[in-house]
C-alpha cells in the first residue's frame, strides 16, 4: 500500500534532517557527541566551535516511534536526552517537498532546539529566582522547590539570598514548578 499526494516528492514519507551544532568552546575540551536509536549508532564526533553533526531519516509515519537520542561529552560535563521524537517532530520540522530540519544546538547554559537556524531558537530558558524578603528571627526561610521530575531538596535563605533555576518549559505547557515554604511555625505551599 502506497500513500502519494501529487508526485514522489510531496509524499507522506518525508525526510528529516537532524543538525547538532556545537556551541560551546573548545576548552576545555571540544564537544564529543554519540547519537544513537534503537537500530542506528552514529559513533563518537568530535565537534569543534561551529562545527555540525547532521543524518537524515523517514520517521516511521504509522507507528509513530521514531527515536534518536544522543549523549554529549563536554569536559567533565555529560547529559543524555532525545534529540528526536514524535512530539519534537511536531516541534522542530516544518514541512516542505524536502522533509524538514531539526537543530540541537549545545551551548554552555543550555542545549537549544529550533525549527530554523539554531539562534532562532523556540525553546527558551527560564530563570526562577526564589528570594527571601522576610526577617531571619524566628529562622530564616525555608524553600523546597520540585516539579514532576526535580527535586531540588531544602534551601534555606537568609534575608536577601536567594535560590535560582533554569530549565526550558514543555512545549506542551505542562511545566510546574512548586514550593513549600517553611518560616518559623508558617508555612505554605504553591506553584511558582
Amino acid at each position: 500500500m502506497v500513500f502519494c499526494f501529487g508526485h514522489a516528492s510531496s509524499s507522506i514519507f518525508y525526510k528529516v534532517t537532524v543538525h547538532i551544532i556545537s556551541a560551546v568552546p573548545d576548552q576545555p575540551t571540544p564537544l564529543t557527541v554519540r547519537c544513537q536509536s534503537k537500530d542506528d549508532d552514529f559513533g563518537n564526533h568530535t565537534l569543534y566551535y561551529r562545527q555540525e553533526f547532521l543524518w537524515r531519516f523517514v520517521p516511521d509515519f504509522f507507528l509513530g516511534r521514531t527515536v534518536f537520542f544522543c549523549h554529549f561529552y563536554w569536559g567533565s560535563k555529560q547529559n543524555i536526552f532525545d534529540v528526536y521524537n514524535d512530539r519534537i517532530g511536531l516541534v522542530c520540522g516544518q514541512f516542505s517537498d524536502s522533509g524538514h530540519n531539526c537543530y540541537v544546538e549545545a551551548r554552555s547554559d543550555a542545549f537549544y532546539i529550533s525549527r530554523g537556524h539554531a539562534s532562532s531558537s523556540i525553546f527558551y530558558k527560564v530563570t526562577v529566582h526564589i528570594i527571601s524578603a522576610v526577617s531571619n528571627q524566628p529562622t530564616p526561610l525555608i524553600a523546597h522547590c520540585r516539579t514532576r521530575d526535580d527535586d531540588f531538596g531544602n534551601h534555606t535563605l537568609y534575608k536577601s539570598q536567594e535560590f535560582v533555576w533554569r530549565f526550558v518549559p514543555d512545549f506542551f505547557g505542562r511545566t510546574v514548578y512548586f514550593c513549600h515554604f517553611y518560616w518559623g511555625s508558617k508555612q505554605r505551599v504553591f506553584d511558582v
